[in-house]
């Protein structure tokens, strides 16, 4: 599973250089939060900064789908940190 949380990884990051699809880039950047917190070796607050681009460029455009899926990842991830 580590190995294919990395090529995810990996594969997510190349198409966040892409300018031209940065709807995309939103949502990408909410799945490599997902898959940095599954991946437990890097620090949750890479796991906020993700999260919080990808709201920030669905808001931009105007993505309700992708700002309440970032709403519903973060209360996933708060919750799973037994914060909620």
């Amino acid at each position: 599973m580590k190995k294919d949380i990395e090529l995810l990884t990996e594969l997510i990051l190349k198409l966040n250089n892409d300018p031209m699809d940065e709807i995309g880039i939103g949502i990408r950047s909410i799945q490599m939060a997902h898959l940095i917190f599954k991946d437990n070796s890097r620090k949750m607050e890479d796991v906020y900064e993700y999260l919080l681009k990808g709201r920030e460029i669905a808001l931009k455009y105007n993505d309700i789908k992708t700002t309440i899926r970032s709403y519903m990842e973060e209360a996933y991830l708060l919750k799973k940190e037994k914060i909620m």
